[in-house]
């Protein structure tokens, strides 16, 4: 379902940016201004309002629609299919407090969009995008007893009487030795078996394999690929680096010493060589719009190391900067069309195999990172951007 403009009007600028004849020459500064001017990611709220208005065909605009009026509409819908305020865990919160706070928030958690799924009968595919666009999150978790037991009743059109009566099966399964390989097999290759489910008897055959704490949001998929990606950037970075010491001796006649650099160190260096930092070397956060469009999405050196001794779970935002920077050093031969299509390739196949959604147009962060992809030199760009998004609103005292 059609949610809102906002995307195609984000991939008309990107085709326009892209085609317009002055692109190549001033590519940083009409990406900066398309950063400057854009709308900012969508909130959850008004993804939700835009959801809700489509499927009501109500009249007027979509924004001109009070909140009120929504929240009669979430709240109808829930009675009506008598869905509670909760999934499982009860909350001192009423329907009418929760509808309000989904309907106007920033963003939402995942049980919410579980819960919105039964209380709006939402078709599968409508909680997968919520899960994806909304929170920008995995889909649902093949790993996961609860996101398991609700996929399989989204799939089959179950009401949330039906899936009351799972769980209740699934909490009287007898407590036994659960399958080792959860812990480090792929999601995807869960994913397959989960997607091959027919009947309730399966469903509970399938759970019985899966502990009952199943350590959400730590993807093994979304790891490892992080990983793979690190150490290709890093060899691709040392050959880039040994060529240039090469160059220097070979110059000078003199030799020079390694810098001694971490693979962390080295990757933020690449990406964020402009960026100013503090006294400590760390970088400065943003101010203004640019402080929204950048913030969690920036690879520092900290970040790095968290993520891959697994003290952090790995994100999107992660995964598509990684790539786009592995990409960037392979492709720099190639012309600009041929570098946006390998990286749109590359990145969406990672993207597929951890579950989640493909490259966004409607996030203007990824947008940022494909129009970036669209020049002759798709690092050097992406660091100019960044200095001039600095210069132009200043920064903060403190990395957040």
């Amino acid at each position: 379902m059609a949610l809102s403009d906002r995307t195609f009007k984000s991939k008309k600028i990107y085709r326009q940016l892209i085609s317009d004849n002055k692109f190549r020459d001033k590519s940083e500064q009409m990406i900066f201004n398309m950063l400057k001017n854009s709308e900012g990611e969508m909130r959850f709220g008004e993804r939700l309002r835009r959801y809700i208005y489509e499927r009501a065909g109500l009249k007027d605009g979509c924004e001109e629609v009070p909140v009120n009026v929504y929240r009669q509409i979430v709240m109808a819908e829930f009675n009506d299919r008598q869905v509670p305020s909760h999934i499982y865990r009860e909350t001192s919160a009423s329907l009418a407090q929760l509808s309000k706070m989904w309907l106007t928030g920033k963003g939402a958690s995942r049980e919410s969009v579980l819960l919105l799924g039964f209380g709006l009968g939402m078709p599968l595919e409508d909680v997968e995008m919520f899960l994806s666009k909304g929170l920008l999150e995995n889909g649902l978790n093949p790993k996961d007893p609860l996101e398991t037991l609700c996929w399989y009743c989204y799939k089959n059109g179950l009401s949330f009487y039906s899936f009351q009566d799972l769980w209740e099966k699934y909490l009287a399964l007898p407590d036994g030795p659960y399958d080792k390989s959860v812990l480090s097999e792929d999601s995807s290759v869960f994913r397959v078996t989960r997607d091959n489910i027919r009947t309730a008897d399966e469903l509970m055959s399938y759970l019985s394999r899966l502990p009952r704490s199943s350590g959400k949001g730590r993807s093994v998929s979304a790891a490892r690929h992080f990983k793979e990606l690190c150490d290709e950037a890093v060899l691709l970075l040392s050959e880039l680096f040994e060529a240039g010491k090469a160059q220097t001796e070979e110059a000078s006649g003199q030799q020079t010493d390694g810098d001694g650099r971490s693979a962390a160190s080295m990757i933020e260096n690449i990406l964020y060589s402009t960026t100013p930092r503090d006294i400590n070397g760390n970088l400065r956060p943003m101010n203004g719009i640019f402080k929204h469009i950048f913030a969690g999405k920036r690879l520092t050196r900290q970040r790095i190391s968290e993520l891959s001794t697994g003290r952090l779970a790995v994100a999107r935002y992660d995964l598509i900067t990684i790539s786009f920077l592995v990409s960037a050093l392979k492709l720099s031969a190639f012309l600009p069309e041929t570098k946006v299509e390998e990286y749109e390739r590359q990145t969406n196949a990672v993207l597929s195999d951890c579950g989640m959604w493909p490259l966004y147009e409607g996030v203007p962060y990824e947008n940022f990172l494909k129009m970036c992809m669209s020049t002759d030199d798709p690092l050097l760009t992406f660091s100019d951007v960044f200095e001039m998004c600095y210069k132009n609103t200043g920064f903060g005292d403190t990395d957040r």
